[in-house]
């Protein structure tokens, strides 16, 4: 019976009738507009969008209209679903990217760099040692400023839950027939847990900015790298896909050598495997040449990294089995 459940979410006729009567649809929709407002609010130039365990592909859609001239990569370990979400994603072309894989094993995917990623009702099914995992995991893909949003059902105090449950379907209607069980083996992590743990992965301060009965949006950003120079009064801030610079102080800037430092861990950078000269071309002050360590986290060095500098990507692999 147990790798029944298991088995659930591969065959076609369970995802066919799971999506087909998703009673929660009309529920969620609300929040997942949450979730594109802020990052269209927020004014950064959105490239590339990801939806891990991205079933049908809803939450995947609704970010693709929102952002007309972004390319989307649905990511899941269910081949049944991906057969829904090549259907209901047809009308994006070659907008959208398909990769079976598993959460669990993010770093295996060789995902491009994001400016945005959400997730919607998986992570739960994850031990809370899986969860903190895949949300450093979640960490390494984005260039700075990027957002993530995890749409799933969380942990509330005793008692609650079987309330909720009870009056739920007053607001979302019951479906059509039961449904068989799928896999539950951990309880349910509450918000601040998530919040937390989203900190520790290196997000900037989450919220949550939406939630109904025991489901609950989280957002979190990942801060914009900006390093000041010591001396040189001109700070170097990797955002995006470009380097911005602004000089804080009128300040004469000449070839002689400065202090500024500069960072060298663009996520963009490391995933790409190039060096920060070759990424932006080159530099707008010639100074030393000094080694640079490219981690995928911090990284500075004084100077100007060279053209030989090795920049390797540093990667996490989550353990466990993959579930809804």
């Amino acid at each position: 019976m147990e790798k029944q459940r298991l088995a659930s979410w591969h065959s076609g006729d369970y995802a066919a009738e799971w999506a087909g009567d998703d009673v929660l649809a009309d529920l969620l929709d609300l929040p997942r507009r949450i979730s594109a407002a802020l990052v269209q609010d927020s004014g950064i130039d959105v490239l590339h969008v990801a939806d891990l365990g991205a079933g049908p592909g809803g939450y995947l859609e609704l970010f693709l209209q929102a952002f007309p001239g972004a390319r989307g990569t649905w990511v899941d370990s269910s081949e049944a679903m991906l057969g829904l979400a090549r259907q209901r994603l047809a009308s994006f072309g070659d907008r959208v990217r398909f990769v079976v894989g598993d959460l669990e094993r993010l770093s295996e995917l060789d995902l491009e760099p994001v400016e945005a990623a959400v997730t919607s009702r998986v992570i739960h099914h994850l031990s809370p040692a899986s969860i903190q995992a895949f949300y450093r995991g979640v960490h390494e893909l984005f260039v700075p400023g990027g957002f993530f949003f995890n749409l799933d059902h969380v942990g509330v105090p005793e008692g609650w839950e079987r309330r909720y449950r009870g009056i739920r379907e007053r607001f979302t209607g019951a479906r059509k027939r039961e449904l068989r069980p799928h896999r539950h083996d951990y309880p349910l992590s509450p918000v601040e847990s998530h919040l937390e743990w989203l900190a520790a992965a290196g997000f900037e301060a989450a919220d949550a900015p939406w939630r109904a009965f025991y489901t609950a949006l989280l957002a979190a950003r990942n801060a914009r790298i900006s390093e000041q120079a010591s001396s040189g009064n001109v700070t170097v801030t990797s955002v995006g896909s470009g380097i911005e610079i602004e000089e804080l102080q009128r300040a004469r800037i000449s070839r002689l050598p400065t202090a500024t430092t500069w960072s060298t861990d663009s996520p963009r950078n490391a995933r790409w495997r190039t060096c920060p000269r070759q990424r932006f071309g080159r530099a707008p002050l010639e100074a030393p040449a000094a080694s640079a360590t490219c981690s995928g986290r911090a990284a500075t060095t004084t100077g100007l990294p060279t053209a030989k500098s090795a920049c390797e990507r540093t990667r996490r692999s989550p353990s466990g089995v993959r579930t809804r």
